[in-house]
């Protein structure tokens, strides 16, 4: 059996770990906004939707070596958190574009754009799939099945 997140679990690893200007023992005082908010908020809920999908998923033991990657059977719970991020998008966008957490979520910029590396990462996983009913957050838009 092939591993539905493989990719998706190398994107949780490398922002968790590394990415986003994010490096081990950098006191939180020196992380922006948007940083926080995807290390506080959105990190907890992708790890989360990756063990729905994969129970056998142990993060902290695969970096401390103590076991190795597992294979996930299913994609359902990642792709419906992406779903809800790209509609938290539509709000946050209408609430404050300006927004440091709404700049490092979905905006391209220095470090990229967390939202769409993340979907690049499921359709990597996933070629054939792409949402019918995915929120257009950059124009605002809730596409809802056209």
């Amino acid at each position: 059996m092939a591993d539905k997140l493989a990719n998706v679990k190398a994107f949780y690893y490398a922002t968790t770990f590394d990415g986003y200007g994010i490096r081990n023992f950098t006191d939180r005082t020196y992380m922006t906004e948007g940083q926080k908010y995807i290390h506080d908020e959105l990190l907890p809920w992708l790890y989360l939707a990756i063990v729905a999908d994969d129970p056998a998923f142990d993060a902290h033991a695969v970096v401390m070596g103590q076991k190795p990657e597992s294979e996930s059977p299913d994609d359902a719970v990642v792709k419906r958190y992406i779903l809800e991020l790209a509609r938290d998008g539509v709000a946050l966008g209408r609430y404050d574009k300006g927004s440091a957490a709404y700049h490092m979520v979905f905006t391209q910029g220095q470090t990229g754009c967390y939202f769409d590396k993340l979907f690049d990462a499921m359709k990597k996983d996933d070629p054939e799939w792409y949402p019918k009913d995915i929120p257009d957050f950059r124009n605002a838009v809730l596409t809802l099945g056209q």
